[in-house]
């Protein structure tokens, strides 16, 4: 609960204008990201409904360049028994293929400072192994950070993006030649302690050439 507690005060200072001591290293997740059951949460679709998860096939490797398989939440209902408030994104046949996983906001649009300020995404990374078993490679969280206008050179308008806080774990990835053969990317978007929509997945490739 340490991340809604942070930013909920961050809430609080922007609206009153107050200073809050805010924790620099939000930590622990809102909803206990990466429980054990989010790894073993069974079948499809999950928890008997689409708006919680859905598993498809990796894509193909692509040349020269970087390739997502992902899936984005219908709506912000998701949830799995011992998984709550989590949305799960399952991607098959990835044995040995290094891969990282992702998240993105989908919506509602971050368009002001005081909104992007109180949101975040947490994920989760799992792999399958080949006795069916599930393993949990890592999390994070990133949290949103107000990018004002640029008028300098290439016009970009303010934008809100998410970054990763301080000290915080890079996003949980595998090497090539590692032996799951399927991966999950469990994980949620929030803002003030309300869901949002979210798309999580793997991102692999090796790149420009």
């Amino acid at each position: 609960m340490k991340l809604i507690a942070t930013i909920a005060l961050a809430s609080l200072a922007s609206l009153t204008g107050c200073a809050v001591d805010v924790d620099a290293d939000p930590g622990a997740d809102v909803q206990a990201l990466g429980e054990a059951a989010c790894g073993t949460v069974s079948g499809y679709p999950f928890a008997g409904s689409l708006t919680n998860g859905r598993s498809q096939l990796v894509g193909a490797m692509p040349f020269c360049s970087t390739a997502t398989t992902a899936s984005t939440s219908p709506n912000a209902s998701y949830t799995n028994a011992g998984c709550t408030n989590q949305y799960v994104s399952e991607v098959r046949g990835v044995t040995g293929r290094a891969l990282t996983a992702r998240a993105s906001w989908v919506s509602p649009a971050l368009s002001s400072e005081g909104i992007c300020g109180v949101s975040a995404l947490g994920l989760a990374l799992y792999g399958r192994r080949a006795n069916g078993t599930w393993a949990k490679v890592g999390q994070t969280h990133l949290v949103g950070r107000w990018v004002p206008a640029s008028t300098s050179g290439f016009i970009i308008p303010a934008h809100c993006e998410m970054v990763r806080p301080a000290g915080e774990a890079a996003l949980p990835s595998l090497p090539t030649g590692h032996a799951y053969n399927a991966v999950r990317t469990v994980g949620y978007a929030i803002s003030l302690f309300v869901p949002q929509r979210v798309t999580l997945g793997v991102t692999y490739g090796t790149g420009p050439c």
